[in-house]
């Protein structure tokens, strides 16, 4: 299963069959695997697997294939998706919600809108992310809330949503998060300064080499040299 996923990464052609028997597999591990690497594949053979499996007994299995889904590409899948944003599991719900973000699904606005108001966090998140990308532009709010919360987790990765689905709106929400006291939050705020700020970035990512965490420090010469590059060329 490895080497399988290492084909997909570098996009070599592989053939779906020997993946959708592994997606039947008695090994919960397996399985998600299995319907991971199937929505990669991008062959729509696998969406009545990838459907089944949103109904899987396992909750890890129901998040790959929520994920897989939205990277199938698989506009029929929204109705599933939808549904799913009831899972009883969070980590299903969260996948949902960006699947369909990523479908483009308009359809699925409203109930979207009710993910806003879920109970984790990061369900909040991705329901947000989604709507910025649908047009939904005051979903924005949302994600600058959850760029507050007490949990560092979260708020690094309302940094990286807003990076991803409005950069316009991002500049200012990745400065608020420069000082944050979780370096996690501070990578965030690096990466998407890095992403979206050109050289309106470059002073806020040389302060940032002076960090205190080298993980923070050594984002921060990668995104330099990165801008010194486009320079160059």
């Amino acid at each position: 299963m490895v080497a399988h996923e290492a084909l997909v990464r570098l996009k070599q052609p592989q053939s779906a069959q020997p993946f959708l028997a592994a997606a039947r597999d008695f090994s919960p591990a397996v399985r998600g695997a299995a319907m991971g690497i199937l929505g990669r594949l991008k062959d729509p053979s696998a969406l009545a697997v990838l459907t089944l499996g949103l109904h899987d007994p396992d909750p890890s299995v129901r998040s790959f294939a929520a994920g897989a889904l939205g990277d199938l590409g698989a506009a029929a899948a929204v109705t599933a998706l939808v549904d799913a944003l009831s899972d009883q599991n969070p980590y299903v719900r969260n996948f949902a919600a960006g699947s369909l973000g990523r479908l483009n699904a308009k359809v699925a606005i409203p109930a979207l809108w009710g993910a806003v108001k879920d109970s984790d966090s990061l369900v909040r998140l991705a329901a947000a992310e989604s709507l910025v990308r649908l047009g939904e532009g005051e979903a924005a709010l949302a994600i600058r809330e959850l760029a507050r919360d007490p949990e560092y987790g979260v708020r690094s990765a309302a940094v990286g949503a807003m990076a991803r689905s409005d950069p316009s709106r991002a500049m200012a929400l990745a400065l608020a998060a420069f000082d944050d006291p979780a370096p996690r939050v501070r990578v965030a705020s690096v990466q998407a300064l890095g992403r979206i700020g050109g050289k309106t970035a470059v002073p806020y990512l040389k302060r940032a080499l002076l960090d205190k965490d080298l993980t923070v420090r050594a984002f921060a010469a990668g995104h330099l040299g990165a801008v010194a590059t486009v320079k160059k060329n």
